[in-house]
């Protein structure tokens, strides 16, 4: 006992296995532990995971982020600060509504927008990694805004307010400086803006009905969505 650098569980005949704590893999001596350098960030509403991308076990890399009124809707990540950034919402708990942040081993949980949230809620959420900003979209009753807040800061502005439109989940790109959001109000579609709101541009609007779960495609440039 006592070889193992974070855990040791015994076997029969006296002999013994070290593991490693959720968020490490164990290295190649069978003894210490490194913590995962590559894996996807997922959100099952309830609870935030990650799995790593290295080999072919997909162990869970991360400490999930759980709990009581947890309902993460969307998710990113800002790498520079290790920061994992989620929308929580609930349709009858006000206060549980928000845009909250946490690093991937439990420590730094911050809740970073909690005031002038519309009642149904903040529904998406994009990292501009580039210029440290948040953009997000919130939803009213009568209208939704489209916002960016600067990281860190309480400095936050409404780009785009909408009462026909509902847009919802959103990408930045901050390479090119554009803002792309699905809407599935009464005529779904799927829009592009420059990063401070102007150059409103519609990019599809037939064909789809309740687009959802955009994704920017770095090397190619395809804007991805289901």
């Amino acid at each position: 006992m006592g070889a193992c650098e974070q855990l040791c569980l015994p076997r029969p005949q006296g002999l013994f296995t070290c593991a490693c704590a959720t968020g490490f893999k164990l290295n190649a001596d069978n003894r210490t532990c490194a913590p995962y350098q590559s894996y996807v960030v997922i959100s099952t509403l309830s609870a935030i995971k990650g799995f790593s991308l290295e080999g072919a076990d997909h162990s869970e890399a991360m400490v999930p982020v759980a709990g009581g009124g947890r309902n993460a809707l969307h998710i990113d990540v800002h790498m520079a600060s290790g920061y994992i950034y989620w929308c929580d919402f609930s349709s009858t708990v006000a206060t549980q509504n928000g845009v909250r942040r946490i690093k991937p081993d439990g420590s730094g949980l911050h809740s970073v927008v909690t005031s002038g949230i519309g009642r149904n809620g903040i529904r998406g959420i994009a990292v501009d990694w580039a210029a440290g900003n948040l953009y997000f979209t919130n939803a009213f009753l009568t209208e939704t805004y489209v916002e960016v807040l600067h990281l860190n800061t309480t400095f936050r502005r409404v780009l785009l307010k909408t009462q026909v439109d509902m847009p919802r989940h959103i990408v930045v790109d901050p390479r090119n400086r554009y803002l792309f959001w699905a809407d599935y109000g009464q005529n779904p579609k799927i829009e592009r803006a420059l990063l401070d709101g102007t150059n409103r541009t519609v990019l599809v609007s037939s064909g789809i009905i309740t687009p959802r779960g955009l994704a920017l495609d770095w090397q190619t440039g395809y804007l991805l969505g289901r």
